[in-house]
């Protein structure tokens, strides 16, 4: 138990110590002045998501964290990356890095498509990875989310 609290706590303080811009604050850019005539550009909106949870049972205690980075963003396209981490006092640890893309497809509907590499630690000191890809619609009041997912 002591051996995966240990390694999962070194990574989940180094989670906390990010920058805040990485963290979530957005990165603004002021637009250079233009005449009237000009048409209008689309402004960048690089905003980052960090989260933080857990997930408490009978016989297991269990944090995760999310992070979601921009790496190219408009105001109706973000291509992102996604570290997770999830870490269980029984000694199974799971990471995931992922790397999506979501279009704004109307005012209430955001598609996108996703690829991740899974790894898993089991508390036998087992290792299991995977491959996945996704499909998704996202609303604000439902997700339809198509994973499929490779063993390796």
């Amino acid at each position: 138990m002591m051996k995966s609290l240990n390694r999962g706590s070194v990574l989940l303080t180094a989670l906390l110590l990010l920058p805040p811009s990485i963290a979530g604050a957005a990165e603004k850019k002021e637009a250079p002045s233009t005449p009237a005539t000009s048409l209008p550009q689309a402004q960048s909106e690089k905003v980052s998501y960090l989260s933080f949870g857990m997930r408490l049972g009978d016989e297991t205690v269990e944090g995760y964290s999310d992070l979601i980075f921009p790496l190219f963003s408009t105001t109706k396209n973000t291509f992102f990356i996604n570290p997770r981490i999830s870490l269980k006092d029984a000694g199974e640890n799971e990471g995931n890095i992922g790397l999506g893309y979501r279009h704004k497809l109307t005012d209430w509907l955001v598609g996108g498509a996703n690829i991740y590499l899974d790894t898993r630690e089991s508390e036998h000191d087992n290792r299991f990875n995977q491959w996945g890809a996704g499909l998704e619609f996202l609303s604000d009041y439902i997700d339809f989310r198509n994973p499929h997912q490779l063993h390796l």
